[in-house]
């Protein structure tokens, strides 16, 4: 199997570290395309106004100076156009993709894109708090969730036009309680802006709105997370498709017989 890698935190990310370490146990045929800096919540953004500068940093390893949409894209039609991946995954990023927020996630976004263009795409997040440096990160839990999905066999499941969305508890493997396949929730935010001014008496503004919970929706990816177990929902990516569950069902039971 080839894998391509990408991710919105950037190359040097200890999430994208963690992913290509476990899923390099199995294949050795994974590649990385992941951006050159920070990319968060840039959504499905595309550098058409610019150039993209590709650079590489080890065996099978680039980073591009645009955004995630953009590095799967350069990849899937120009690096790796005459061999494409069986598989893309976006990540492991640092902070939830739940509810509404996938459609401002620029993780989320790299899975999609591969979709877009007819290959799988998942997108894998660790739960951790988002923005908040004193803290644990169980990056390799969440690594080892997706090399669990990829042993059992996800790339042959996976319908067209869909995309996994993988949300990881920030705990430790033997902490996790199992896997659910979820909704997506609705996150409340305070949606504060906090206008403040600049050292020339110029009026400048902070978007700092905080999480305030979630609406109570059964089944949803938010509750699941705050259960701690894995949540996983199957996302069309045309609005209005109809997505056939019953395979992955049966592949979330067989990996559920582990937990």
């Amino acid at each position: 199997m080839k894998i391509l890698l990408t991710n919105d935190d950037g190359y040097e990310s200890e999430g994208l570290e963690s992913l290509h370490e476990k899923l390099s146990e199995v294949s050795e045929d994974v590649h990385v395309m992941a951006p050159s800096g920070e990319r968060s919540t840039s959504g499905h953004s595309l550098s058409l106004d610019k150039p993209l500068r590709v650079k590489n940093y080890g065996k099978n390893k680039n980073y591009c100076t645009g955004f995630p949409a953009d590095c799967v894209l350069l990849s899937l039609g120009h690096f790796h156009k005459n061999n494409l991946p069986d598989l893309v995954v976006s990540g492991i990023n640092r902070g939830a993709n739940l509810a509404q927020d996938i459609y401002y996630s620029a993780t989320v976004a790299g899975a999609r894109e591969a979709v877009f263009h007819g290959v799988n795409g998942i997108a894998v997040s660790l739960a951790c708090k988002f923005l908040v440096e004193d803290q644990s990160y169980h990056f390799k839990s969440a690594a080892t969730i997706v090399k669990k999905f990829v042993e059992a066999g996800i790339n042959e499941i996976l319908e067209p036009r869909t995309l996994l969305n993988i949300n990881v508890p920030n705990i430790e493997l033997s902490k996790i309680k199992g896997i659910k396949l979820t909704n997506l929730g609705f996150r409340n935010y305070s949606e504060e802006i906090d206008k403040r001014t600049d050292g020339r008496d110029r009026d400048y503004y902070w978007i700092v709105g905080k999480l305030e919970g979630h609406e109570d929706i059964a089944n949803s990816d938010c509750q699941a997370i705050l259960d701690g177990y894995v949540s996983v929902s199957l996302l069309p990516v045309i609005i209005g498709d109809i997505v056939n569950l019953d395979k992955l069902k049966k592949l979330i039971e067989a990996l559920n017989q582990g937990f």
